[in-house]
């Protein structure tokens, strides 16, 4: 599904669609949609816990729960303190 790597949109396609010149225009433009939709879905998904959060989840989870940010700054330094 999403959470690895999406699968080539032409690949879904029958033979005969295959090769076409538009059709691959077409699916070639799916296929970046689709990969940029499937990372921003894996960011909202480890944004959702404290251990796997990047600098904005941090930033969420940190004006969530009325928590400055640590001295130190570091990424790990941010979770621990969530």
């Amino acid at each position: 599904m999403f959470y690895d790597d999406p699968a080539d949109s032409l690949d879904l396609l029958p033979e005969k669609l295959q090769g076409i010149v538009e059709i691959d225009a077409i699916t070639d433009t799916l296929n970046i949609q689709i990969d940029k939709l499937s990372a921003y879905i894996k960011k909202n998904i480890n944004n959702r816990f404290p251990s796997t959060a990047d600098e904005d989840g941090c930033a969420r989870w940190e004006k969530m729960l009325g928590i400055s940010t640590p001295l130190s700054g570091t990424l790990q330094a941010r979770r621990d303190a969530i």
